[in-house]
């Protein structure tokens, strides 16, 4: 059994850490290399007008109709090989057509934080959680929505129909779900990352139960390609599925070990106890290194037996399983 691996600090070798598996890069993006090595990003074509913007680390979503164009998001990621202030040049080279409506896939600042640098008369949609959260943010470099909606929006324009749906908080208030029909695109961000497993702590979800909904919500749309938030290709559905057994596969585990609500196992003869984390702690008298002690303690267990598992199956399984295995566990030991 692998023992978890510690964090790579700025100044640790990489070489503890395994080669990510082949998986996690398609066709597309070697194709892409060069002129994201160049340039800083680079833009390809699912189909049916429907084309990407893609650097290092973010997607960005342009839909072509006959009067103009329909952007989802605008990433501000800086630095010599991401997207930053490229975001026009880049939707350039797809098309000289204006930019008619922007949509927020949700309010975080890593995704519409460089919305600022289109036309201050755009249309931008958002549902109504996550333009309420933009507003309180006030943050000059992400507009306020100037259309919003509660649970659906469908945007019929110039011979192009997306529909935005809000299925409730799988990740944070107002993260909606963005489907195309005609191609069967589904859009979603910071859920599934196709390939590998999540960014840490369940890519920052509020809830887990949350988080594990917004698989079997996307599995409900009649969709063939899946267009994430986040690294190296696009998806599909068996990508969905895989992420889902993963946190399947961590959840039923950290059930298995966690005293108090394991229903199959008695308390005292769990392998990690309160009891036990006391003594190792070395007495009562400091109560959150005995609850630190417990819970890595549990999460030391999880890691170790889920880990092999998913090793060279899921690219940064050897990174981040130990944070989603902690995450788990006590979200789980306070809402089972």
């Amino acid at each position: 059994m692998p023992e978890p691996l510690p964090s790579l600090s700025f100044y640790d070798s990489a070489d503890q850490y395994g080669e990510v598996p082949n998986s996690v890069y398609d066709a597309r993006v070697q194709a892409g290399m060069d002129d994201l090595m160049s340039k800083g990003y680079y833009t390809d074509s699912i189909g049916g007008g429907i084309h990407y913007v893609k650097d290092g680390w973010y997607y960005q979503l342009v839909v072509e109709h006959d009067d103009g164009l329909i952007v989802v998001d605008a990433p501000p990621s800086n630095g010599e090989y991401f997207l930053g202030g490229r975001i026009l040049q880049a939707i350039g080279e797809i098309s000289d057509k204006p930019i008619t409506h922007v949509i927020y896939s949700h309010h975080h600042r890593d995704h519409i934080g460089a919305a600022a640098v289109f036309d201050p008369d755009v249309t931008i949609i958002a549902q109504d959680e996550c333009a309420a959260l933009v507003e309180r943010a006030n943050d000059p470099q992400r507009p306020p929505a100037t259309e919003t909606f509660t649970d659906s929006y469908t945007l019929s324009v110039g011979g192009q129909t997306l529909q935005l749906d809000y299925h409730g908080d799988i990740h944070c208030n107002g993260n909606i779900f963005i489907y195309h029909p005609g191609e069967k695109m589904l859009m979603n961000i910071d859920v599934i990352f196709p390939g590998w497993v999540p960014f840490s702590s369940l890519a920052m979800a509020s809830n887990l139960h949350g988080f594990m909904d917004g698989h079997d919500v996307a599995l409900g749309y009649d969709f063939d390609t899946f267009v994430p938030g986040h690294l190296t290709r696009l998806g599909n559905r068996e990508d969905v599925e895989v992420q889902k057994a993963y946190f399947n596969d961590l959840i039923d585990t950290t059930m298995k070990y966690l005293d108090d609500v394991s229903p199959a196992r008695n308390a005292m003869d769990a392998p990690v106890t309160f009891m036990s984390a006391a003594e190792h702690a070395g007495g009562w008298t400091n109560p959150w290194l005995i609850f630190d002690t417990y819970i890595n303690g549990v999460t030391d267990l999880v890691c170790g037996e889920v880990l092999p598992r998913w090793q060279g199956r899921l690219g940064g399984a050897d990174v981040f399983t130990r944070i989603h295995a902690w995450e788990v566990v006590e979200r789980l030991r306070i809402d089972a």
